[in-house]
């Protein structure tokens, strides 16, 4: 068993290559956040996570979109509506997972 001070020195390496991370990824222009979001947000739904909106909890979101200079996240329907309740056509497919 390792002693208290090696697991605290362990601990403590591991947060500062967390925080130089984060300011590498601070560094990065915005469209390479939005595709990173995007892929973390595959690959949990991938494993089987659902990502809810917060505010409709019948919608999940399915990634993120950056245009212009506003990133815009991507719930296209809810989950028990029909295309056409949820406001979105039959030939849309845009957003489908």
């Amino acid at each position: 068993m390792k002693p208290e001070f090696m697991k605290k020195a362990r601990r403590a390496k591991q947060a500062a290559a967390a925080q130089a991370a984060i300011r590498g990824m601070e560094q990065l222009p915005t469209y390479a956040i939005v595709n990173t979001i995007n892929t973390l947000i595959g690959i949990l739904r991938k494993r089987g996570v659902a990502i809810t909106d917060w505010d409709d909890h019948t919608k999940d979101v399915h990634g993120m979109k950056f245009l212009g200079q506003t990133a815009f996240i991507l719930a296209p329907q809810s989950r028990d509506a029909g295309p056409d309740e949820a406001g979105k056509s039959e030939n849309n497919d845009e957003c489908a997972p």
